[in-house]
C-alpha cells in the first residue's frame, strides 16, 4: 500500500481499530521475528516518555499564563484600591472635613 494512502487510513483508525491492527501486526511479526515484542515495547515506552515531555511543556507553560495572570489580577486589583482611597480623600476635602 502507497504511503500517502496508508496515512490518511491509519489516522482515521478508532481507538479500539488501532487496537486491534497492533495486535494483529504483533502476531504477524512474531512469526517471522519472535523478540519483535522487545522493540514493539521499546518504542511505545519512548513514546510515552515523549508525550509526558510534551504534556510537562505544556503545563509549564499553562503556569506561566496563571502567574501572569495572577500577577495582573492583584496588579489591577491594588490600582482600584489606590484609586477608591484617592477618590476618598477626594470626595472627604470637597466636603471639608
Amino acid at each position: 500500500m502507497d504511503l500517502d494512502r496508508a496515512l490518511p487510513l491509519v489516522e482515521s483508525l478508532s481507538k479500539e481499530d488501532s487496537k486491534i491492527l497492533v495486535s494483529e501486526l504483533r502476531t504477524e511479526i512474531k512469526k517471522s521475528y519472535p523478540k519483535a515484542d522487545h522493540f514493539y515495547f521499546l518504542i511505545s515506552h519512548l513514546e510515552e516518555i515523549q508525550a509526558i515531555e510534551k504534556e510537562q511543556a505544556r503545563l509549564r507553560s499553562l503556569l506561566w499564563v496563571y502567574v501572569l495572570a495572577f500577577f495582573l489580577f492583584f496588579g489591577f486589583l491594588g490600582f482600584l484600591l489606590l484609586r477608591q482611597r484617592q477618590a476618598i480623600r477626594d470626595i472627604n476635602q470637597m466636603l471639608g472635613k
